[in-house]
């Protein structure tokens, strides 16, 4: 089963900037990218919303009715014509310019909505630079004077003379991200790919965020708005174990490509530079996952959470009693650091065990970042040594905290079962394996509960 299958109301997002621009009068919107960058999937998208206003027309030189319902499955689903008076498709594949011309005034002077030319270069091509300006000219002023919204898409990923008369530009592009030559990895273990909308140009428009990460999952435009931590809901429902060898993080998808949390082994989350203290809800999901599934939870680390995360998230075994057998919760308990590692170890090593007195079975999450910085390298590796010991003896895992750049982190990444980076794409919240080796996902809330989404 699809990692997002039963979320598909996450779905279908546009930046905030473009929702705004479509809302406003402007008329005229220029989609431009590479061939395969999601040009016309982003222009259905826009037709999905506009054709709710009035009667919108999807106008292709080169696809078939047939073969857009064949990529785009869900317009059978979402598009009622009758309702919206919408017409999906002109073909126009085969026509002379002129023809085309004459068939496109015709469609804007009947459409109350959107018309979307695919693709603008098929006709554009064939005209010299001049009598391409003054139909493009033309085209915008028609558009304007029967007050339809126009949009042309490109793959004309240079500069176009339309661009300085259009209302809007936006380009699609496909990268590579991460994997840079100055990381110790070889830059193929940790290389992505992504897609990323630029919004050059929305005229009456304020661009606060010029470039979004997004995804073409399910044949639909999801465009990954910046990660704002949202405070976890206090009726918490734990994710039962996966097996007999693999506990649940409590986030489905993580599940899904990590196999969970593996018993006798460590389970990595390396957290990058630009993440700050965003990771915070996710790591809380595992230990809200770990109490409410009747087990102890320790982490060892340098400073409180943020304090709307510490007003949100009940940590139910501490000054509570269960109401019934099945309502039992685990105990969490952090531990900071000592003024001298000593004191640090034997402090966490004393809780710990109290802690497996109370609980057949304890998770730890160590913060191999806050060991590192107060006491060096040696006693971080001193420290790993420890708890791969316990962590065996004990039949459970141990979630390692590591930050990106940490002298430490090499080695670490070597005695692991599973390594996971959670790092930033264009502020969007994004997460990746590199053992077991993952595409790339993007991190989503809905109904306060986190999911992935694959960026494809």
């Amino acid at each position: 089963m699809s990692i997002m299958s039963n979320y598909t109301a996450s779905l279908g997002i546009l930046p905030p900037e473009l929702e705004k621009f479509l809302q406003g009068h402007s008329a005229t919107l220029l989609i431009k990218g590479a061939p395969g960058t999601g040009k016309t999937t982003l222009a259905l998208e826009i037709l999905k919303i506009m054709s709710e206003k009035g009667e919108s027309t999807y106008f292709s030189t080169r696809l078939s009715l047939e073969k857009i319902k064949n990529q785009f499955p869900w317009i059978k689903e979402d598009f009622s014509f009758e309702r919206l008076g919408f017409e999906f498709l002109t073909n126009a594949r085969l026509c002379t310019p002129e023809f085309f011309i004459t068939t496109l005034g015709r469609v804007i002077r009947k459409t109350k909505g959107c018309v979307v030319l695919d693709s603008w270069d098929a006709i554009a091509k064939e005209l010299d630079l001049k009598e391409r300006l003054k139909l493009e000219k033309a085209l915008v002023n028609m558009a304007d004077s029967y007050k339809v919204r126009l949009i042309f898409v490109s793959e004309e990923f240079t500069h176009q003379p339309i661009e300085y008369i259009a209302d809007g530009v936006v380009t699609l592009r496909h990268l590579w991200v991460f994997g840079r030559s100055t990381d110790k990895y070889p830059p193929l273990v940790r290389r992505r790919s992504a897609r990323e909308i630029e919004l050059e140009k929305l005229r009456g428009v304020p661009i606060h965020q010029r470039t979004y990460v997004f995804t073409l999952y399910d044949g639909r435009f999801t465009c990954l708005l910046p990660y704002r931590p949202q405070i976890a809901i206090r009726s918490f429902k734990a994710t039962p174990d996966l097996d007999d060898w693999h506990i649940s993080t409590g986030i489905p998808g993580l599940d899904k490509t990590t196999k969970g949390l593996p018993r006798k082994r460590f389970f990595l989350l390396e957290i990058g530079r630009r993440v700050g203290l965003r990771f915070y809800p996710l790591l809380f999901t595992l230990i809200q996952n770990t109490i409410h599934s009747g087990r102890g939870a320790i982490m060892l680390s340098s400073f409180l959470p943020p304090p709307e995360f510490r007003k949100g998230i009940e940590f139910p075994g501490i000054n509570k009693e269960p109401e019934k057998d099945e309502d039992y919760l685990g105990t969490f308990k952090m531990i900071f650091l000592g003024k001298t590692y000593e004191e640090t170890a034997v402090n966490y090593t004393r809780e710990y065990e109290r802690l497996r007195h109370q609980h057949k079975e304890v998770i730890e999450f160590i913060d191999l970042n806050a060991i590192e910085g107060k006491f060096g390298l040696k006693e971080t590796i001193s420290f790993l040594s420890d708890a791969a010991t316990r962590v065996f003896e004990a039949n459970m895992p141990a979630v390692l905290l590591a930050r990106e750049g940490m002298t430490s982190l090499d080695l670490t990444s070597r005695l692991v079962a599973v390594h996971v980076v959670i790092d930033d794409l264009d502020g969007a919240l994004v997460i990746y394996g590199i053992s077991p080796r993952s595409g790339l996902y993007g991190v989503i809330t809905e109904k306060n509960r986190h999911h992935l989404i694959e960026l494809m």
